[in-house]
């Protein structure tokens, strides 16, 4: 799934207003549709496709409007993908309206027609949920000392982290948040046992 956003200069209403256009594209299909928004064309960045920070220009509100439109599409998409459906474009339009509404917190504006479940999102992935933490604690300041965490601390966190990825490579173990019970333990351990020659502590 693709998703445009264009800023249609030609329709400009008598306040000097322009509608954004949403188009869409998937196997082949193309569906266009308006995202009920319109904007000065100052404000808007054809090299982004969103609203400038500008005075006046309530970026922030209205590029979550964008963002709802295509966050939409991918998940209609997504998720007659995962069924093995095909949808045709009033199919999809219907798909990207609902879930639009369900973003945008919208529900008393659901369309009657029942459409495809919704899905649950895919799980985190281990590594990258763990590299997002450790991330996150390079930033943090201790309320006690004022300071970061120690360097050492870190590198300690990223080794463990460099191990873990290791392992799942060479053992062939996916790692999941689920996945974290006594088999991936005595695995692990066997490997920074044998194959390492040392152990870490997790």
């Amino acid at each position: 799934m693709e998703v445009t956003r264009e800023l249609r200069k030609d329709k400009l209403n008598k306040k000097g207003l322009a509608p954004i256009q949403l188009t869409f594209y998937w196997e082949g299909k193309r569906l266009r549709l308006s995202s009920g928004e319109r904007y000065q064309p100052e404000h808007w960045n054809p090299k982004t496709s969103l609203v400038r920070d500008k005075p006046g220009a309530y970026a922030e509100q209205r590029n979550l409007v964008l963002q709802h439109w295509t966050e939409a599409a991918h998940n209609a998409h997504r998720d007659a993908a995962v069924r093995g459906q095909r949808l045709t474009a009033p199919q999809m339009e219907a798909e990207i309206r609902r879930r639009y509404l369900l973003l945008a917190g919208d529900t008393d504006k659901q369309p009657d027609a029942p459409g495809l479940p919704l899905l649950d999102p895919p799980a985190p992935d281990l590594l990258t949920t763990m590299q997002q933490w450790i991330e996150h604690q390079q930033s943090k300041v201790s309320l006690r000392s004022g300071k970061p965490l120690e360097k050492k601390t870190i590198s300690a966190l990223l080794r463990t982290r460099r191990e873990l990825e290791e392992f799942s490579e060479q053992a062939r173990y996916p790692l999941t948040f689920a996945g974290m019970n006594h088999e991936f333990y005595a695995k692990f351990q066997r490997y920074v046992l044998t194959t390492r020659g040392h152990s870490i502590k997790l």
